[in-house]
């Protein structure tokens, strides 16, 4: 059903805009007075930025800027992390982005600063400071204050959900996946609470992510005109197309595409917009209690994360959030960039697709965990205990317990103590007897995490529940003991 007063279909392009630095194969041992990311990341890209905004950011810039002039109409959600690279090595780009997004039918959305998973962790206050940072990095470079959160994969909790009006936003955009009820209607505007909520269209979306460059596809080559004919055949109150901005640099093909749409939409009596558009022509007392959503559970329902290792990637690095002093490395770690590599296969909806080899997702999980235990390691001397730390710590995939049935690995491994008591939940009961007879459990306590008071109490577990229980314990003395900072004047660069 339409809204009265909306005579034509609304469409609302919304482009997304990251890049986050490479990890390191394995990071520095060294240690200096060099910026802290620099023992963990490539942060030498000056080339690749420069390529990125040569081959994809600029074009998209100048056609969108064109289209602009047409009545063309979309927003654009920036992580704080493209634009400090940008305006390092590539500030023509930087500033050709900021004139287009200074223009009035152009909308910048709030987006965690480094396109990071503090919208999908608990920790809600690190959520609040990212927003918080990222809206003033947004307001200094581009003039103004985001009201419209886009987060990353566009995945949505309940917590962040409930934390949103606190960030000065008053709407938020996802996808039906991520929302309760399942079948919702993504042409349709939702709410949540004080919040309005705008859902992507998967289909349409991924008409130009995925499907416009295969040439199997029966639609192939896809014009504006049919496009836009699409659209105004969608009944609903709006569509939201959702890409990636870095699809305008796989050649010239869909830059053709959006220099023929602007007209194309026009003629197809379709309405380009911005999401604070759409909003604006539904009240804010509009939608109804009919249209309240809910959201999934990430271990009840869908996740976005799809494989293992990124599973225990995401876990390591929400312990390690809870008790680190300093933060800004763990903050480059949640970018997305570097849990999209542990994919088998990369690209969502509004992203281009393609396959990654096996061996290449265990490479970019191993450079993950590598990090993310050494940044643990020389962060360990800034708490009251530096023994408790390090024994809590992360480990990189050549220390963790690999679970094996008859010296073959078992398919699954801990790479800390906390992941050892959530491996023992599941693993076969043959395996679990296995190890504890061979001792195995003692051994890597006593070896690998260096605490002789643990390997003394698990090596008189009989079975999976008391190994279980001396682990957790255990983790809870190490837990009190590390907690507090051992004083404030301890060095900051980890």
């Amino acid at each position: 059903m339409r809204t009265v007063g909306v005579q034509k279909t609304q469409a609302c392009f919304v482009f997304d805009l990251h890049r986050g630095l490479p990890l390191r194969p394995a990071p520095l041992r060294v240690r200096s007075r060099r910026d802290p990311l620099d023992l963990y990341f490539e942060t030498e890209i000056g080339g690749e930025v420069r390529d990125l905004a040569d081959r994809a950011l600029l074009p998209a810039v100048e056609t969108l800027a064109n289209g602009l002039d047409q009545g063309f109409a979309c927003a654009l959600a920036v992580s704080g992390t493209l634009v400090d690279l940008l305006d390092r090595h590539a500030p023509d780009a930087l500033a050709a982005l900021a004139r287009l997004a200074r223009h009035p039918r152009v909308e910048v959305l709030a987006t965690p600063y480094h396109h990071g998973l503090s919208a999908l962790l608990p920790d809600t206050e690190e959520f609040l400071l990212d927003m918080e940072r990222h809206r003033a990095r947004m307001e200094a470079v581009f003039g103004v204050v985001p009201a419209v959160f886009a987060p990353p994969e566009l995945c949505v909790t309940r917590a962040i959900a409930e934390a949103l009006p606190r960030t000065g936003c008053t709407a938020l955009l996802t996808e039906p996946r991520w929302c309760l009820p399942r079948d919702l209607d993504p042409t349709l505007v939702y709410r949540f609470g004080p919040s309005r909520v705008l859902l992507r269209h998967c289909r349409l979306s991924d008409d130009l992510a995925q499907r416009f460059f295969s040439p199997e596809w029966d639609r192939y080559p896809l014009s504006a005109g049919t496009y836009a004919d699409w659209l105004a055949r969608t009944p609903g109150e709006c569509v939201l197309i959702g890409l990636d901005l870095d699809l305008f640099g796989d050649g010239g093909a869909l830059l053709a595409f959006f220099d023929a749409l602007p007209g194309a939409l026009d003629d197809a009596g379709v309405v380009a917009t911005t999401p604070s558009g759409v909003l604006a022509a539904h009240p804010a007392e509009w939608p109804g209690p009919d249209r309240e959503v809910g959201w999934t559970v990430p271990d009840e329902g869908e996740s976005w994360f799809e494989t293992i290792l990124q599973h225990s990637a995401a876990s390591a690095l929400q312990r390690a959030g809870a008790w680190l002093p300093d933060r800004e490395v763990w903050r480059h770690l949640s970018s997305t960039d570097h849990f999209r590599a542990m994919a088998m296969r990369t690209g969502g909806c509004g992203q281009r697709q393609s396959m990654v080899g096996h061996q290449a997702t265990v490479e970019a999980f191993g450079r993950f965990m590598r990090a993310l235990s050494a940044l643990e390691e020389r962060m360990a001397s800034r708490v009251r205990s530096r023994k408790a730390a390090v024994t809590l710590r992360t480990l990189p995939p050549e220390l963790a317990f690999v679970f094996s049935r008859d010296g073959h690995p078992a398919g699954y491994a801990a790479h800390s103590l906390a992941e050892c008591i959530e491996q023992l939940t599941f693993a076969a009961d043959d395996v679990v007897a296995g190890h504890i007879d061979r001792q195995d459990f003692s051994r890597w306590c006593r070896d690998v995490l260096m605490d002789g008071v643990l390997a003394e109490r698990v090596i008189q577990c009989r079975n999976r529940n008391e190994l279980q229980e001396t682990m957790q314990e255990r983790i809870e003395e190490l837990e009190r003991r590390r907690r507090s900072p051992s004083s404030a004047g301890s060095p900051s660069t980890p």
